[in-house]
């Protein structure tokens, strides 16, 4: 999609390749992200793994965003304009040496981790979204205002104001019920998290014949705490008991 649109949605086979190995290039971004997050997060044989898998997708995303600094001038006279109009836009050229200067970063950097030289696991991760970062404030820039390349601006395709302002107070309306009761779950989650943490763990339960004990959750319900113990066995006894503050439970399989 990123190369049609960069292409005005012109027709011929040139195009459609061109639009092809843009998204290729756009999903060895995502593998360099995801990599380089992993070499953040992991360590041991994963993080070497990620390791390989980050400078493999860089090599994607440089090829991506040569084609689209070569393409996107050649397709329109006005960024043309924009970009080579010297010597008035000669402070862009740091976005484009900026964006080269962080590719060139992560490539050092994972060989140095690789080699296992002392490289602090953040770096990698950051030059990554630095490389996002830059190439697509390169691209709003030369692209705004326009939707469709020299065609038509975001003005244009814009709804009518009148519809415009009902969606405004639509979304005015509709965004808090849907993010209030998210926060109200995620805040009840951590407040749950924090219960368990801080309650004693459950001794160990003895096994009995067939059976072994695989797991011992305890469940906070009012008015009561209830205590579950799940066995795992070849031959399950007939009952197992669940023993409650109020009134012991029997459950029968």
């Amino acid at each position: 999609m990123l190369g049609r649109y960069i292409t005005g949605f012109n027709s011929g086979f040139g195009y459609y390749l061109f639009a092809l190995l843009v998204g290729a290039a756009l999903c060895g971004g995502y593998v360099l992200l995801g990599a380089t997050w992993l070499i953040l997060k992991t360590e041991g044989a994963l993080q070497k793994k990620a390791l390989g898998w980050a400078r493999w997708g860089l090599l994607w995303v440089a090829l991506g965003v040569a084609l689209v600094s070569l393409a996107t001038p050649l397709a329109s006279q006005t960024v043309f304009a924009r970009w080579f109009d010297f010597p008035r836009t000669l402070a862009l050229m740091l976005l484009p040496l900026a964006t080269l200067a962080a590719g060139v970063f992560v490539w050092l950097a994972t060989g140095r981790m690789k080699r296992g030289a002392p490289e602090p696991d953040w770096t990698p991760f950051a030059a990554a979204v630095a490389i996002f970062a830059l190439a697509f404030a390169g691209l709003a820039y030369s692209l705004f205002p326009y939707v469709v390349m020299d065609r038509m601006t975001i003005w244009e395709a814009a709804s009518h104001p009148s519809s415009l302002k009902v969606i405004l107070a639509g979304v005015v309306i509709v965004l808090p019920f849907l993010r209030v009761p998210r926060q109200g779950a995620l805040g009840a989650v951590r407040i749950r998290g924090a219960r368990s943490e801080s309650e004693p763990r459950l001794p160990a339960q003895p096994s009995f014949s067939g059976a072994s004990v695989t797991s011992t959750r305890r469940f906070a319900a009012r008015p009561c705490s209830v205590e579950l113990l799940a066995i795992g066995c070849s031959s399950p006894p007939p009952a197992v008991k669940m023993r409650c503050s109020l009134t012991p439970l029997l459950i029968r399989y």
